[in-house]
């Protein structure tokens, strides 16, 4: 396992076993398969040595860290073009619609003989 940086740990490195003792105790807790004396072994192993307390701090920040991350489902880089898709046609099939209704209310007497007026008044 690589070194923990000494930015993530306080200013100085963790001990590589050290770190993975607390990768470890993180992954059972994860994993769910811990029990009562599991977790009083972690906590026995916290207070053993505060380079055991750093460690698991820094595991902690790192797993809070990557529950911030955006997660799979709500990060989509084609959902904005799905909607973009999704808008266009739409407006296509308004207009369509428009246009067909515009062509059915031009054929209506009524409405032909009221254009008829508008264009020889206009004239």
């Amino acid at each position: 396992m690589a070194e923990l940086s000494s930015a993530d740990t306080g200013g100085r490195p963790v001990d590589p076993e050290i770190a993975r003792q607390a990768s470890v105790w993180f992954a059972m807790f994860l994993n769910g398969s811990d029990t009562d004396a599991d977790r009083q072994a972690w906590r026995e192993w916290r207070i053993a040595d505060p380079e055991h307390e750093r460690a698991w701090q820094h595991v902690e920040s790192v797993n809070l860290s990557l529950s911030k991350a955006p997660t799979r489902r709500s990060y989509n880089p084609w959902a904005g073009l799905r909607r973009a898709r999704q808008r266009r046609v739409r407006s296509f099939a308004l207009v369509l619609v428009l246009c067909g209704v515009g062509v059915f209310v031009a054929q209506q007497p009524l409405v032909r003989s009221w254009v008829e007026r508008l264009m020889e008044q206009s004239r």
